[in-house]
């Protein structure tokens, strides 16, 4: 899925992301994680196309779940899902394959930073 084939969908899932608040039981908490997620993405997306560019599978592999998992839990499905697809690429081991799906990821955190930057910070 290409972030142009999915323009209506949203970038954040407001009702997961409030469940991640009642889950952590403190708001303020709650919207640190979402600050450190928007205030890290630019080096989580860097460590990750580094990665991939060296071909060096194993950090490709941690950057792109650390990515997917903090996506999943602020409810950014799309991320996550553009970093699942890129991992089952890297597992693969088709790292042109991850090369070429780099600039929808990147497109895509970018949105969703700015979607939690409006409506959460």
């Amino acid at each position: 899925m290409t972030v142009a084939s999915a323009e209506n969908r949203r970038f954040v899932d407001a009702a997961v992301l409030q469940a991640f608040e009642n889950e952590i039981g403190d708001p303020v908490i709650a919207r640190e994680f979402v600050r450190d997620f928007v205030g890290v993405w630019a080096d989580r997306y860097e460590k990750l196309a580094t990665a991939v560019a060296r071909r060096d599978r194993a950090a490709a592999l941690d950057a792109v779940l650390s990515i997917k998992i903090t996506s999943l839990m602020l409810g950014a499905a799309l991320l996550a899902e553009l970093a699942s697809d890129l991992e089952d690429l890297i597992r693969q081991s088709d790292m042109d394959g991850a090369i070429a799906g780099m600039p929808h990821l990147l497109l895509c955190g970018n949105q969703t930073v700015e979607v939690l930057r409006n409506e959460q910070l």
